[in-house]
């Protein structure tokens, strides 16, 4: 990953708090973006919020990207508080969903 292309931009992630999610996290994270993590696992989550960047380089959130409601629920709140996302990696397990909006 080129550093410069991700230094400071904001990447959401599902179901990435273990697995191949928590290593896509972990190189965004190498190279300078700020990753917004969701899963629906609440044990994995409190597991990765030991890591020394959490609510410095990476934050986390319940969300269960199967439920579309929740899914909404999270991106309307995200709004609020004006995080402008420059890349979406939805995925679950039958579908991964890649959205580019640099």
């Amino acid at each position: 990953m080129n550093q410069l292309k991700l230094f400071k931009k904001k990447i959401v992630i599902s179901a990435a708090a273990d697995g191949i999610g928590w290593a896509i996290a972990q190189a965004c994270m190498k190279n300078g973006a700020i990753v917004f993590i969701t899963d629906r696992d609440v044990s994995a989550l409190e597991k990765i919020s030991k890591h020394e960047l959490y609510q410095k380089q990476f934050f986390s959130e319940v969300v269960n990207t199967h439920n579309h409601d929740e899914v909404e629920k999270y991106f309307k709140f995200s709004n609020k508080k004006e995080f402008f996302f420059n890349i979406m990696l939805l995925q679950n397990f039958q579908h991964c969903y890649y959205l580019n909006v640099l």
